[in-house]
């Protein structure tokens, strides 16, 4: 199931980061950053792949929408 992230996908998310990305953020972190980024529907959107049987979030995606004016 894909859904919205949640803050308390935060431990997942940081054992994702952790384990597949090699980055090696604190927990307070990166449940800041959600929250942070969770606020601001207009430029970020985070969602979460969570498996439905067991509820363990196994993958994110974060995109942020940024206007740019190419010449």
């Amino acid at each position: 199931m894909i859904r919205e992230i949640r803050t308390s996908d935060a431990a997942s998310i940081r054992h994702i980061c952790d384990i597949a990305l090699g980055y090696d953020a604190s927990l307070d972190l990166v449940s800041r950053q959600i929250e942070k980024l969770s606020q601001d529907r207009g430029h970020h959107f985070i969602y979460v792949y969570q498996n439905e049987a067991s509820g363990q979030v196994l993958g994110f995606i974060h995109v942020q929408m940024d206007k740019k004016v190419l010449n």
